[in-house]
């Protein structure tokens, strides 16, 4: 949603000064165009799994839109970011995967078809503004 009321200053490169510079008027800014909306979904993962367990023991969880104690307890996180595209699909802009092996492909496609589910819940939200 910031995105959409972003703007920004008139910038110039200052070969005196060896630094890029920019306009302090408000009049000489121009709002940020974007092509689409872009919407992140990260995920965590949270296992029983331990080392005093034999292998398989353990239970796992995939935790979307975890919060800051969620995430401190979980083993791995992932964050998905997704766009539509002109055909009806969507677009991964950005997989970014850390801390683990727990996210198998099956568990992947899941997260992020609820990234497209996401993007399309908060585009009409993003819209109306």
């Amino acid at each position: 949603a910031a995105l959409q009321n972003t703007t920004l200053p008139k910038a110039w490169w200052d070969a005196d000064r060896e630094a890029i510079l920019c306009s302090p008027m408000a009049a000489d800014a121009r709002n940020l165009t974007l092509q689409s909306l872009p919407v992140a979904l990260s995920f965590a993962t949270f296992s029983t799994q331990s080392a005093l367990k034999q292998r398989g023991q353990g239970e796992g969880w995939v935790l979307a839109d975890p919060d800051g104690f969620e995430e401190d307890l979980c083993q791995e996180t992932l964050t998905v970011v997704v766009v539509p595209e002109e055909d009806n699909g969507f677009a991964i802009l950005r997989l970014d995967k850390s801390g683990g092996s727990v996210i198998g492909r099956e568990s992947l496609k899941r997260c992020i078809k609820m990234a497209e589910d996401r993007w399309s819940a908060w585009e009409s939200v993003l819209r109306e503004r």
